[in-house]
């Protein structure tokens, strides 16, 4: 028996072992059609709790991300005001569609504070308290997926911020940041007052958690804290002056917001009128583009502190 005989012999006898001949497998082989695909992929995204839309939602979420990254990259703060409205309503359409989504919701927290703060308080305070609430707003949404329920009783708030992670420490900041700055601006309102202590308590745990976080922001914030207040209600200029000088020492001194806070809540109020100036040459002085992920935020803070450096007889 030559060897092409029994090739012959093997294939009749054993089709379930040899399989089909390669002219009838392509014929005989099951096809999913695309159809199928899209009606299971649909099934697999509603198992999951996931919608079409939800899904489009989030791969354009990257792409928002990078949006405001070339937003805080701008140095015109005129076209950067222009483009930062429509950014946030953007955001907000998302949000409908997707409204648990957490980079969305860490955007849209850190945007509009951000835009209160950039482009509207120093023009109409009503206008930037009211974006701030909608900034902590959606803090507090975020922090409800961290499993933080705010909770009515201030010891409860304070023992249940306690319990939050590392994870949720931009949530925890922005949220603060907004509510924070939300009652700077309502001081006269004894409800934002009594709501001082709840902000207090979620940057003290940004503050143990991740001091370093957004340039040292929380030192930032307590630095401002001790050093807008009067002594008899728990200002501190030597506690602001500390908290500013780590800030600075985090941000390297490239984040030039700290140093124009730094001159506004530390030589102020101590009434020094040689470090106001000192500190805000720091930001006057500094080299453009010295932080450039950070070019809007700087560019406001030289702007604030050449306003600041001509005010200075009115504060000395």
């Amino acid at each position: 028996m030559g060897p092409s005989l029994q090739r012959r012999h093997s294939r009749h006898d054993h089709p379930g072992l040899s399989g089909p001949s390669p002219r009838t497998s392509a014929r005989c082989r099951p096809r999913i059609s695309f159809a199928l695909l899209l009606s299971l992929s649909a099934l697999s995204l509603t198992l999951s709790g996931c919608t079409l839309k939800q899904l489009a939602v989030r791969s354009t979420a990257a792409i928002i991300e990078d949006t405001f990254a070339a937003f805080n990259e701008e140095e015109d703060p005129v076209l950067a005001e222009a483009a930062a409205a429509s950014n946030l309503k953007l955001l907000e359409g998302l949000l409908k569609s997707d409204p648990a989504n957490p980079k969305l919701l860490l955007l849209a927290s850190r945007g509009f504070g951000g835009y209160a703060f950039a482009f509207t308080e120093e023009k109409d305070s009503d206008r930037a308290g009211r974006l701030y609430l909608r900034g902590r707003d959606y803090g507090l949404r975020l922090l409800r997926l961290h499993g933080f329920s705010p909770p009515g009783r201030l010891d409860v708030f304070q023992s249940a911020v306690k319990k939050l992670g590392g994870e949720a420490v931009p949530a925890v900041f922005w949220t603060a940041y907004n509510w924070a700055n939300w009652i700077n601006l309502n001081q006269n309102s004894p409800r934002a007052l009594a709501d001082l202590p709840r902000a207090v308590a979620l940057m003290q745990r940004v503050l143990k958690l991740d001091e370093k976080y957004f340039y040292g922001g929380a030192h930032v914030f307590f630095g401002s804290y001790y050093g807008g207040r009067p002594k008899i209600a728990g200002g501190d200029v030597r506690a602001a002056r500390r908290h500013f000088e780590r800030a600075v020492e985090i941000s390297q001194g490239k984040f030039l917001l700290n140093w124009m806070f730094y001159a506004r809540y530390f030589a102020i109020p101590s009434q020094d009128r040689e470090v106001y100036v000192k500190l805000l040459r720091k930001v006057t002085e500094a080299p453009r583009g010295i932080l450039p992920a950070e070019r809007l935020a700087n560019t406001i803070a030289r702007r604030r502190a050449e306003r600041m450096l001509d005010e200075v007889d009115e504060y000395f």
